[in-house]
């Protein structure tokens, strides 16, 4: 799931290495690239009665049934103010709507975000920003994450050790 508010951000490059390792290594994937869609934010009537918001009536209610079907995740996402973006947050928030479901725990996760700031801690707050939603899951797996930093220019992350991280991490969902 890239939250990338463009298409070949840094953020994005970094989802596409993964998504190709993780074919590579016999993984059926599915990017879903979040601008694409128009999120809804998490309503009164979803937040106060979820389980009688028809999933099926919006993009990411369409999207969180992506999620559930799914045994890994790799949730990525630039760190804006040593947190995801607003479109991961909106999709974050917007389980809430298959809260109890079954199918929300068991899975295995991933992570990568991109950090203007050449700063490991700023962008470990947005590993955590993820792993605050993961730990609410049953069961969850946490895997691997890809943290690139001091990449705030567009197309900074091209021809660095981070693509290397993020397609090698691709190739471990199997393992």
């Amino acid at each position: 799931i890239s939250s990338s508010p463009r298409k070949g951000g840094n953020t994005d490059l970094l989802c596409d290495e993964f998504a190709k390792g993780a074919a590579e290594a016999g993984g059926n994937v599915e990017k879903i690239f979040l601008a694409d869609y128009n999120l809804d934010f998490l309503s009164e009537q979803g937040a106060n009665q979820p389980h009688d918001v028809n999933r099926d009536s919006s993009e990411i209610g369409r999207i969180i049934n992506k999620f559930l079907e799914a045994d890994v995740v790799c949730m990525a996402s630039p760190t804006y103010y040593m947190n995801v973006n607003d479109r991961m947050k909106t999709f974050i928030d917007a389980t809430y709507l298959a809260w109890g479901d079954p199918k929300m725990g068991n899975k295995e996760y991933y992570y990568i975000t991109a950090c203007a700031q050449n700063s490991a801690e700023t962008a470990e707050w947005c590993i955590n920003g993820f792993r605050g939603f993961v730990m609410c899951t049953e069961n969850p797996t946490e895997r691997g994450y890809v943290s690139a930093i001091a990449m705030g220019r567009p197309g900074a992350v091209i021809g660095t050790d981070y693509m290397k991280q993020a397609y090698e991490l691709g190739k471990t969902i199997n393992q």
